[in-house]
């Protein structure tokens, strides 16, 4: 349909969908709060039992002693040699009493929590599309902006990374074949880093366009890239196998943390159980002591896992509950407001998640008449573009939305 709404039956359309977002919007958020109601009951019951049971524990030590006092007294008394003179009852300190704790709702809500109302960033974010543009690519996976002329756009399975002008069509400026594409990134001083799907090296992009060898992680495999803005770098890696989703206590699964001079300052591999924090870390965003990965679990799912810097998990987002098919997020980026925007590749959808993992905005792609998103690159003019797989035309498209 146009992007502009012209008429009666557009505006019953644009209204419907608005509405139908909201409820899928608001209903995940209602689940997630009663979830997290639910365990919140839990944690304090339990620790309510920790508690009970160590005054019980205190209660024991008076009450063994005192008895322990009498039992010793009652065996002098039933020894009838003992002289009267010498029989005498020691006094002995009484056994506490409970005294009830005063719960009154201020200190109940203060220790259990309270409902907080959201801002309402939903109503706020509103996207119309810009402009689209045709590929012959059987998928677009990663998108990236060089500047407001330039786009690398790339597909593992066709093996080939592409440097584009954008006019009214694209126009190829450069094409390296035989490039399986997995993440590209840029650091501060203007170099473009990239992962390859079955490679162990990072790797430039030179100003001639060649690939340049630049940290090596052999045996394992990089994929998520993220650098901050002193040049330090996230990489989300695994070991060399043939089924990346299949995970054996020999598999390696981690994010790293290195310095700007490449050297490792930390691995996030495990959670404080020991339990395996990734399956693939395929996307990486570090953004105000926050790590967001966007965590592949296999070839149609995935999950948005958001660590702190020491590495404790701090949510896991899952995507909707009563999405028409599984959460399949390809892609993610992070707004100048704070939001992350994801892909979900089968629901024709994106999600706008605040970093607390809320959802602000699930978002149908349909009335855009955009299907399949699977890359999405936010550009210096907070525009979005949305790389698609290849749609009932055949044609795997770039996108081009505004957001306001």
């Amino acid at each position: 349909m146009s992007d502009k709404i012209t008429n009666v039956n557009d505006w019953k359309l644009y209204n419907l969908q608005y509405l139908f977002d909201m409820r899928e919007s608001e209903c995940a958020n209602y689940e997630k709060t009663r979830k997290a109601i639910t365990e919140r009951k839990m944690a304090l019951e339990d620790a309510i039992e920790r508690y009970a049971n160590k005054m019980i524990q205190e209660l024991n030590k008076p009450w063994m002693k005192i008895n322990e006092t009498i039992n010793k007294q009652e065996k002098q008394l039933h020894h009838t040699d003992i002289p009267l003179e010498r029989t005498f009852i020691l006094p002995t300190n009484k056994v506490p009493q409970f005294s009830d704790g005063n719960l009154p709702e201020e200190c109940i809500s203060k220790m259990f929590g309270s409902l907080v109302n959201r801002s309402d960033r939903s109503e706020e974010i509103q996207l119309s599309k810009i402009k689209s543009y045709d590929t012959n690519f059987l998928y677009i996976n990663p998108v990236y902006p060089i500047n407001d002329q330039t786009l690398l756009i790339g597909c593992a399975a066709d093996k080939v990374l592409k440097q584009v002008a954008v006019e009214k069509k694209f126009k190829e400026i450069n094409a390296l074949q035989e490039v399986q594409v997995s993440s590209i990134v840029s650091s501060s001083l203007g170099k473009v880093i990239l992962s390859e799907s079955n490679d162990t090296f990072l790797k430039l992009l030179e100003s001639d366009g060649k690939l340049q060898q630049f940290v090596d992680f052999n045996p394992l495999i990089p994929k998520g890239i993220f650098i901050t803005d002193e040049n330090e770098i996230f990489v989300g890696l695994r070991e060399k196998t043939k089924n990346p989703f299949v995970i054996d206590r020999y598999s390696e699964r981690q994010v790293r943390h290195l310095d700007s001079h490449s050297r490792t300052r930390h691995i996030y591999e495990f959670d404080e159980n020991q339990k395996r924090l990734f399956t693939v870390p395929s996307r990486i965003i570090a953004s105000n002591l926050n790590i967001h990965v966007l965590d592949t679990k296999d070839e149609d799912n995935g999950r948005i896992i958001t660590l702190d810097f020491p590495g404790s998990v701090k949510w896991v987002y899952n995507g909707h509950a009563f999405s028409k098919f599984a959460f399949c997020p390809n892609d993610f980026a992070l707004s100048p407001q704070g939001y992350l925007v994801v892909t979900d590749t089968y629901n024709d959808a994106l999600h706008f998640l605040n970093d607390q993992g809320d959802i602000l905005l699930y978002k149908s792609l349909s009335i855009f008449g955009i299907s399949l998103p699977c890359s999405v690159a936010m550009d210096f003019k907070s525009q979005l573009w949305v790389g698609t797989g290849r749609d009932k035309t055949k044609c795997a498209k770039v996108h081009v939305l505004s957001v306001s």
